[in-house]
């Protein structure tokens, strides 16, 4: 079964349903984003692109397709909601790391790569015990790697993808210097 296609109201593209944004008009006459897409009625389709978005913005292509004004707000609102989903967060780039096998998991392993000078930045879960913390952070002073305690909304060990993981030790440079910038 073919999937469905929809065209961009800005570039005039057409791409598959499920990676656009759709709007629709309500009852009440209003513009809303329907970005479940489930919602009924004729909808109006945006690449989540910036460049698409304003050019909609600027003449208001959204507002056209339903032969009304929309509100400038809606254009602000999808420009913030994209830039949220777009900007990357430490569990993005702990999964990536994890995905990547740049990351060693478990605090023996933590340990002996931190001594061997193979890690860089260690990460240690908030439900791990207070003699566990206390060890990892005597090893970071002691070696001179950073440890931060994940603070994201999923646990560590299912961000990174092992069970009752409560410490991971990061090798690569890279993944190092964009989860310590985006800690901050």
């Amino acid at each position: 079964m073919d999937e469905p296609v929809r065209q961009c109201v800005a570039c005039r593209q057409r791409r598959p349903k499920r990676v656009l944004l759709r709007f629709i008009r309500t009852r009440s006459s209003s513009i809303e984003c329907d970005s479940a897409q489930t919602k009924e009625g004729r909808g109006a389709y945006l690449c989540p692109d910036l460049a698409c978005i304003e050019k909609a913005k600027a003449h208001d292509l959204v507002g056209r397709a339903f032969g009304q004004k929309a509100p400038v707000s809606l254009y602000v609102d999808i420009v913030n909601r994209l830039r949220r989903r777009t900007t990357p967060s430490v569990e993005t780039m702990l999964g990536f790391a994890a995905r990547s096998r740049k990351l060693t998991t478990g605090v023996t392993a933590v340990e002996r790569g931190a001594r061997n000078e193979k890690i860089g930045l260690i990460v240690v879960a908030p439900e791990a015990g207070e003699a566990t913390r206390k060890r990892i952070e005597t090893l970071g002073r002691r070696v001179g790697v950073p440890v931060i305690v994940h603070s994201g909304t999923r646990p560590l060990d299912e961000v990174v993808g092992r069970p009752n993981c409560r410490c991971v030790g990061v090798t690569d440079r890279e993944f190092i210097q964009s989860i310590l910038k985006l800690s901050k």
